[in-house]
């Protein structure tokens, strides 16, 4: 798929610290074109559904006291982080990543979504996501 191969090629291959760091940045664009797009709650949901699929898929990290997503989402996800390596914190982000561009692309499709995630790479410009467009 599109979407994981943008992800992996984003963080993979850099040093750990800077892999987080990317994320993180990839993070805060995402949310708000999601939250532009669908609204806070939709967001909300969304994220709700992805962390609760990686604390599945990850249940030694640190994820567990992470709840309600609000502005202070990403804050409250680098502090869970920040007693992981660097490694391990790029796991979780890069698996919540994933997570979310797939619950993502389950209610938009996979098209927009890719656009979405080009965007918050900076990939692509944020004026080329267009709903209207999408042919999924």
């Amino acid at each position: 798929m599109l979407r994981e191969e943008l992800i992996n090629r984003q963080i993979s291959g850099l040093p750990s610290d800077r892999a987080l760091d990317k994320a993180f940045d990839c993070w805060q664009r995402l949310m708000n074109e999601t939250i532009s797009l669908l609204g806070q709650l939709g967001f909300d949901s969304i994220y709700q559904k992805s962390l609760s699929l990686t604390r599945r898929q990850l249940p030694s990290m640190a994820l567990a006291h992470l709840g309600r997503a609000d502005k202070s989402t990403l804050s409250e996800l680098r502090a869970a982080l920040a007693d992981q390596t660097s490694a391990d914190g790029c796991e979780v982000i890069q698996t919540l990543l994933l997570n979310f561009t797939a619950v993502l692309a389950i209610l938009i499709g996979e098209s927009l979504t890719e656009r979405l995630l080009k965007v918050a790479w900076g990939e692509q410009p944020a004026d080329s996501i267009n709903p209207e467009q999408s042919h999924d």
